[in-house]
């Protein structure tokens, strides 16, 4: 996991979480692909910059590594803790093609299938953090 990864990753994130979705196509692509392709550009920059000696990129992307993989397993145990969820009333298509076209209802319980993602995600990025890279680092063991 490089720093343009978390800088790609983050600046996504960030576009479909806050960005409003009745914007015109144009606007919309630069969102969806400017943006994530000049934070890709700015961390590669930044890590040259700032970062020059190797072993300290690795630190610092481990500590990020691990910072979003606990973020993730936080986030799948308080979704375990939710009292309810929403799901979705009709689908459409049938097996890989299944989409949402009912409406969303709030539901009892947790949302077992959301907790599950979470940690498999959170298991990934905890996983790419702590991954041995004697090869990549000089002077390292």
């Amino acid at each position: 996991m490089t720093l343009q990864f978390v800088g790609v990753t983050f600046v996504l994130y960030l576009v479909l979480t806050f960005a409003p979705l009745n914007v015109p196509w144009p606007a919309r692509l630069v969102q969806l692909v400017g943006l994530p392709t000049a934070a890709y550009f700015a961390s590669g920059w930044a890590s040259q910059r700032f970062l020059v000696d190797p072993v300290k990129r690795k630190r610092v992307e481990r500590t990020l590594a691990g910072f979003v993989g606990g973020l993730l397993i936080a986030g799948a145990i308080s979704a375990l803790q939710q009292r309810h969820h929403f799901e979705c009333t009709q689908y459409a298509g049938h097996g890989d093609n299944r989409e949402c076209v009912g409406d969303y209802r709030l539901v009892r319980g947790p949302d077992y299938q959301g907790a599950v993602l979470l940690v498999m995600l959170g298991y990934v990025a905890l996983t790419l953090g702590m991954h041995s890279r004697e090869n990549e680092i000089p002077g390292s063991k």
